[in-house]
């Protein structure tokens, strides 16, 4: 996968939201692991781990079975060449109040077994960050909210 940029709203490189299993299979290649969930709602979700590339893809029975999310915990994607994996919590709001988001929703998420875990999320743009001791672990992008 050459294009690791994050698009927002978008997808990331060629993974576009809306692609079928087939199509991102295509793209990125057989799965390191494979899982399927179903909610108390009584959806399914189908989970595509790529391990070696930092990827995880959903794709949920509500959206036909197409790439519905994406989560990376790997530096290597970035978004508009500023935001990635290993940002600290001062960088992401800096590049969010630039982009005129100036209160994102933040909630603290910690756990026992992940103390001082944070989530700061823009749901107009579709993005979760995803933050442990002050830096981002993960990024999640989805199809924003309308």
């Amino acid at each position: 996968m050459k294009d690791k940029n994050i698009y927002l709203e978008k997808g990331i490189g060629k993974l576009e939201f809306g692609q079928s299993e087939d199509d991102v299979k295509q793209i990125l290649g057989q799965p390191d692991e494979m899982d399927t969930m179903e909610h108390e709602d009584g959806s399914t979700s189908l989970h595509l781990m790529y391990y070696d590339l930092g990827l995880y893809l959903s794709f949920d029975s509500e959206e036909d079975f197409t790439l519905s999310d994406i989560e990376v915990d790997s530096d290597d994607f970035v978004l508009d060449n500023v935001i990635r994996v290993g940002s600290t919590k001062d960088e992401l709001l800096v590049y969010l109040k630039k982009k005129g988001y100036t209160d994102p929703y933040v909630e603290d998420v910690s756990t026992e077994e992940d103390p001082d875990m944070e989530l700061i999320a823009i749901d107009d743009l579709g993005v979760n960050f995803w933050l442990q001791e002050g830096e981002i672990n993960s990024i999640q992008v989805s199809p924003a909210d309308c």
